[in-house]
């Protein structure tokens, strides 16, 4: 089967990553897989690894729209594949006009954060594409508002998966003869204890995987870090990701005003850097105030079997389970989060077993295996 991916955003996010597992996806099922990708873009210069042949295409300004339209145009009528997907709103347009042209049915993939436009032409091609696959039934709920109820059969979540490098990595069991607190202490003694140092059992490293942005919450993870050193001195708080919208330099002045100390940036590391860096930590913190509607990192922390405490916007409320596998709090709330950090740090016990729920679910729901089945499902 003749596959045809259009994919023109020009940075790297939870849709470009889901692109690209889609269309690995789509290759381990034996399927013939052609990019038509934005030669000026992040995601081009990663498509390499992709193994799959490569239709440089112009980006998303002015008119190139319309110029992708007559390449993609061309390739279509070369090729004909079998199924055309895309993955973003200025290539839907372009793909549901070559798929009535051509016959070929068109699968549109949401897995972006943005506002879903509700105007009648958006509507118009969202209930004329073949089936539309989102990553989250956050998004599913979304498009089903938009295209009406009746739909409905025709709107698929697929959930993402995490890398095998990830998943491999089986969490010990929890050691019941590990020291832990008999009794769990309330919200008020906690806050209590925030100017007297006490006991903290086991490692102190927690860490959080994001690129610089505003988006996700890096402020409040330094207010966070704060209030959690100033009961725990020996905490130790750790990031990796690119920087994009703040630098590294202005967050360190932030973190110099408050007064923090034991706070490392590893900068973006690789896949395997990053399994490692992950499993040193304790527990993974996600601090995000809005997007995450395609969360790989949360999926990552817990298929590495480390306990989450996160915000609960976008999908996350989704992924992770309240209580079992970590803990979800309101954005901007970093009080909270401190809280809920301490508590752990003086009960290993919750914090294995949360970490074990977390990994036992991952092995199955977000596998490579039932990835690519509901894809098969799906193509047929």
């Amino acid at each position: 089967m003749k596959i045809l991916h259009l994919l023109d955003i020009p940075w790297w996010s939870g849709l470009t990553s889901y692109a690209f597992d889609t269309i690995q996806a789509h290759q381990t099922l034996g399927n013939q897989v052609t990019l038509a990708i934005s030669k000026d873009s992040i995601a081009y210069k990663k498509s390499n690894n992709l193994n799959c042949s490569i239709l440089p295409i112009k980006g998303r300004k002015g008119f190139e729209p319309l110029l992708n339209f007559f390449v993609i145009g061309r390739e279509i009528f070369k090729n004909k594949p079998d199924w055309i997907i895309s993955h973003t709103g200025s290539t839907h347009w372009i793909a549901l006009a070559l798929s009535l042209l051509f016959k070929i049915p068109l699968i549109r993939v949401r897995a972006i954060s943005q506002k879903l436009k509700t105007h009648w032409i958006n509507k118009m091609i969202y209930q004329k594409s073949s089936y539309i696959v989102t990553a989250s039934e956050n998004l599913r709920f979304e498009c089903l508002n938009l295209v009406a109820s009746n739909y409905k059969n025709k709107i698929r979540t697929i959930l993402p998966k995490v890398g095998e490098e990830f998943i491999a990595v089986k969490v010990p069991q929890p050691n019941p003869a590990n020291e832990q607190n008999p009794r769990s202490e309330t919200a008020s003694e906690i806050k209590d204890q925030f100017h007297n140092p006490m006991k903290v059992l086991g490692n102190k490293k927690i860490g959080m995987v994001a690129r610089l942005d505003p988006v996700k919450g890096l402020f409040n993870f330094l207010k966070v870090a704060k209030i959690v050193q100033e009961s725990c001195p020996e905490a130790e708080f750790q990031i990796a990701g690119p920087e994009e919208n703040i630098t590294w330099h202005s967050l360190l002045n932030q973190a110099k005003t408050l007064g923090l100390k034991n706070l490392t940036y590893h900068g973006f590391l690789d896949s395997k850097s990053l399994v490692k860096f992950m499993n040193q930590c304790s527990m993974g913190l996600i601090t995000s105030t809005g997007s995450e509607e395609v969360s790989r990192v949360l999926i990552e922390w817990m298929s590495l079997g480390k306990t989450v405490i996160s915000t609960n916007v976008g999908s996350l409320p989704e992924i992770l389970k309240e209580g079992r596998g970590g803990y979800l709090v309101q954005p901007n709330e970093p009080l909270k989060m401190a809280e809920k950090i301490i508590q752990l740090f003086q009960n290993q016990n919750l914090l294995d077993e949360m970490g074990q729920f977390n990994w036992d679910l991952c092995k199955n729901k977000f596998s490579q295996e039932r990835f690519c089945h509901e894809w098969k499902n799906l193509l047929g």
